[in-house]
């Protein structure tokens, strides 16, 4: 009994200290985080990070590693295949997309941290961002051959998947911007639909014109 009883919180301080880091690591980055203000928060000692992890930076690790199967499953339960033409499920890609860099990457240290990650690449994550970078391109790209009709060259794939993915992440990083530069334009937090059928209109026609797609 006593033996469960102790596994339980060595389990329970494990999670406090991945939950406690990734909160600030998703704020400070690697080198700007502390053990102190990680143990503060999670409410353990010092001696518990050398315990668990052997360190900040293997903590920071499995931080990653968790905030990278979180976005990776909600990647993977995207509802893009409800929608009955591919227009629609291009539409349902960039509605999910948006979502998820706008208010999940608000509200979620699992968002905010790959964002970071994304924006200042570190080697201790290389293998997790790629695995992220797969699972967002992967069903994209296949859309894609499925909306123009034949196989694309890998590299003009990955070009088209990064274009779809990039206006979406530009919008949701540069919304204040937008706010105060261009007012008229819809905003992505209060009114995302406007956003995302543009979006979609946009990269659907294009797709179309590039890769000269009956449109009928």
């Amino acid at each position: 009994m006593a033996n469960t009883k102790n596994n339980c919180s060595t389990v329970e301080t494990r999670r406090r200290l991945i939950e406690a880091a990734g909160e600030i690591f998703a704020k400070q980055g690697l080198e700007g985080a502390t053990i102190e203000a990680i143990t503060k928060r999670a409410g353990t000692s010092l001696a518990s990070i050398n315990y668990h992890f052997n360190g900040k930076a293997n903590l920071y690790s499995q931080a990653i590693t968790e905030a990278n199967h979180i976005t990776t499953d909600l990647l993977r339960r995207m509802p893009m295949e409800r929608g009955k033409t591919p227009q629609e499920q291009l539409r349902n890609y960039v509605a999910s997309m948006l979502e998820l860099m706008i208010n999940g990457g608000q509200t979620c240290w699992h968002c905010m941290l790959l964002n970071r990650e994304v924006q200042h690449p570190n080697r201790i994550t290389r293998k997790q961002l790629k695995e992220l970078a797969q699972v967002a391109h992967g069903s994209l790209g296949k859309l894609i051959v499925r909306i123009v009709g034949r196989s694309i060259d890998d590299r003009e794939l990955i070009l088209c998947t990064n274009c779809i993915i990039g206006l979406c992440k530009y919008f949701a990083d540069h919304q204040d911007f937008h706010d105060n530069m261009f007012p008229q334009m819809p905003n992505a937090r209060k009114n995302s639909k406007a956003l995302t059928d543009y979006i979609t209109r946009f990269c659907f026609s294009a797709i179309q014109q590039m890769y000269d797609v009956p449109t009928g």
